[in-house]
């Protein structure tokens, strides 16, 4: 999917990749294949869409250092990459959009202001 021939409504950019969402709604991203959302670990120099948000209506998109979230026009959240510090809500290492719920959200915050959360 050539970007010339899309309506670009944001861009975030993260250590290593990038994320963009069009004017349509779709995300797509490129670089350093751990964190774009493809399923798999492959770098990716020309952006592709991230196939697992297809369908959903993307509002905003945002990049940590090594994880990356978009929101949802009915509020859902989802949210991939490193997570080995709770950044999503859990630990681990998400290669594909995982929905996130707003308690985890909390408790990962919980834990980020009390060290004995």
């Amino acid at each position: 999917l050539a970007l010339a021939s899309e309506r670009l409504r944001r861009v975030a950019c993260g250590a290593g990749f990038t994320l963009v969402l069009t004017a349509n709604g779709a995300v797509l991203t490129c670089g350093d294949g751990e964190v774009l959302g493809h399923g798999k670990s492959l770098d990716c120099n020309v952006p592709r869409p991230v196939e697992a948000l297809r369908g959903q209506a993307i509002i905003k998109i945002a990049c940590g250092e090594r994880h990356a979230a978009v929101l949802t026009a009915d509020g859902k959240l989802f949210a991939w990459g490193n997570s080995f510090d709770g950044q999503l809500g859990r630990t681990g290492l998400y290669s594909s959009p995982i929905s996130v719920s707003f308690t985890d959200v909390h408790e990962a915050a919980s834990a980020a202001f009390d060290p004995s959360f």
